[in-house]
């Protein structure tokens, strides 16, 4: 049962790296003179922080 837990938790981690490493790639095309994509990059910058977030709590609860 722990292993499957372990196991879970693997998962939930590797699927929020990926998410986190997937919004880091969309705020790297960002460009300052198009307020657009300022605001889209600041979003995903807050996205990435969120996930983040999560991504320590899980690793931490591990």
């Amino acid at each position: 049962v722990m292993r499957s837990i372990m196991e879970g938790k693997d998962a939930e981690i590797r699927k929020l790296t990926e998410r986190l490493q997937s919004s880091t790639v969309k705020t790297g095309w960002m460009q300052a003179d198009d307020k657009k994509k300022v605001h889209i990059a600041a979003s995903d910058a807050l996205v990435q922080l969120q996930v983040s977030k999560e991504l320590l709590a899980k690793v931490l609860n591990k």
